[in-house]
């Protein structure tokens, strides 16, 4: 049960947090005609990515000095750093969407505590949807960050799947080589699919109850590391491809990626027999 004195500012960091990632995303909403900046790896950066990764880093040195901040533009592998807590930030989850006029895009941070997330928060800028999460006390959508999250905005809690003969899933294509079989599987379910371009976002959705499930053989720590845990607080699953709990976060190094399965309470079980039952070795092998 949260606790009935939740206030998002008895946190200085949450209270941080919600502040400077709606600046961020009012740093998207002025930006226009941005060009792509293409990275190492080949997937496409902005000017805006950036900026939002600095703003970030000179507001954490000067108010957090002891955090560590890693982001999605700091190209390679990390060691999971000593610092008690750990920002994992992506200034702009959706770069393409954003790069294309595509109004789906996010700002998504998520702060890390010994490896595990404690406060998430998820901004689209375009819908100004702020989406929140405090572990072990509840998601919510659009709250104001100044005042208490129960008594203003929407709590987030999910019981069961949405009530619709075809539900939607995000499925993450393409594949870089043949079609796995658990793809193969899914695609011949009663499911109507999408791939919106923003992972982050689809996952809240998921937390909203829109989407029933999100299904990404590929996702990034950047990609979810606000997102998971808004589902998990507002009661869905988030697990990879062999049910395993994705947090807390494993090792020495922050993951390259994750074979992830979120989903709303009544779809999980199925789903995950699918996904779970098809040829995992060959999945997790693919580049």
């Amino acid at each position: 049960m949260p606790n009935s004195s939740f206030e998002p500012l008895d946190n200085i960091r949450f209270a941080k947090c919600l502040t400077w990632v709606v600046e961020a995303g009012e740093v998207l909403r002025g930006t226009k005609n941005q060009q792509a900046i293409f990275k190492d790896d080949g997937s496409p950066a902005t000017a805006a990515d950036y900026e939002i990764r600095d703003l970030f880093r000179a507001k954490l040195n000067t108010q957090f000095p002891q955090d560590a901040l890693s982001t999605e533009e700091d190209e390679g592998e990390e060691e999971l750093p000593e610092s008690e807590y750990l920002w994992i930030l992506d200034p702009v989850d959706g770069t393409l969407n954003f790069l294309l006029g595509i109004p789906f895009y996010s700002v998504s941070v998520g702060i890390f505590q010994e490896a595990e997330p404690v406060f998430a928060v998820v901004y689209d800028p375009v819908h100004r949807h702020l989406l929140v999460a405090r572990k072990g006390e509840g998601a919510w959508l659009n709250p104001n960050p100044g005042k208490s999250f129960r008594t203003n905005g929407r709590r987030l809690k999910l019981e069961e799947a949405p009530s619709t003969p075809r539900p939607i899933m995000a499925l993450r294509l393409p594949f870089e080589t043949s079609i796995p079989s658990y793809a193969e599987n899914l695609l011949t379910s009663p499911y109507k699919f999408r791939w919106l371009g923003s992972t982050s976002l689809q996952i809240c959705y998921c937390a909203l109850g829109a989407i029933s499930a999100v299904v990404d053989h590929k996702a990034t720590i950047w990609d979810i590391a606000g997102a998971g845990l808004i589902l998990l607080e507002a009661g869905g699953f988030f697990r990879d491809f062999a049910r395993n709990e994705i947090f807390p976060l494993r090792g020495n190094a922050l993951p390259s990626s994750f074979s992830i399965v979120a989903a709303v309470p009544g779809t999980y079980e199925t789903l995950a027999k699918k996904v779970e039952s098809s040829n995992l070795n060959n999945l997790l092998t693919q580049p």
